[in-house]
């Protein structure tokens, strides 16, 4: 996220985000790929969810959810494989399972102070259980153990549900990329202090 204090992890240049309720087309098709964040959880006070890092054996549960959930903005089976064996620098996949089932994913990369949150995506059939809010839960935890101290994110400056929904979690804006999307949409820069557990997690928990 130059020019608003990230860093870019490497392998940037093939991740991909998006958001709900809107899915645009997104700008520099032929630089890095950048986007919003995906929101598919955003009403519920909690969950019974567990939150894990991925593993190979969610590959199959990942790229369908990467289907169903974001469309012609789905990275491929590749890009996740890659991401989730830890092929990509910084880059981290984790998986939110119910009832037995992977039914949401989050990414994030980390490089320095700053993390990135890539997206968060739910199958619509487990919405509004608070999944999103556990996946986010984890993004901080972990990113905060791996020496993090903000996580930024964007968001359109149209996604209202998006941005009312971050905010409640102590998210604020830091700035605006004006015309930053393929439709001329301009992209909303969030950012939240992370704060240090004291050693109570590490990154090795997600």
């Amino acid at each position: 996220m130059a020019g608003h204090g990230g860093r870019r992890g490497a392998g940037r240049a093939d991740r991909r985000r998006a958001e709900v309720p809107t899915t645009s087309g997104r700008r520099r098709p032929g630089g890095p790929q950048e986007g919003l964040v995906t929101l598919r959880d955003v009403s519920s006070p909690g969950s019974s969810g567990t939150v894990r890092r991925a593993t190979a054996a969610d590959v199959e549960a990942v790229v369908r959810l990467e289907k169903v959930c974001l469309g012609d903005d789905a990275w491929s089976r590749g890009l996740v494989e890659q991401g989730i064996a830890a092929q990509l620098p910084t880059v981290g996949y984790l998986v939110a399972e119910l009832e037995g089932s992977v039914v949401g994913h989050a990414v994030a990369s980390d490089a320095g102070d700053d993390a990135e949150l890539q997206r968060i995506a739910v199958d619509p059939a487990y919405r509004r259980r608070g999944l999103a809010s556990d996946l986010l839960a984890a993004v901080e935890a972990r990113a905060a153990a791996g020496g993090a101290t903000r996580l930024l994110l964007e968001v359109r400056v149209d996604n209202a549900t998006a941005a009312a929904f971050y905010e409640a979690q102590g998210f604020e804006e830091v700035g605006r990329r004006p015309g930053y999307y393929r439709d001329g949409a301009t992209a909303v820069v969030l950012g939240k202090t992370l704060g240090h557990r004291g050693g109570t997690a590490s990154s090795d928990d997600y």
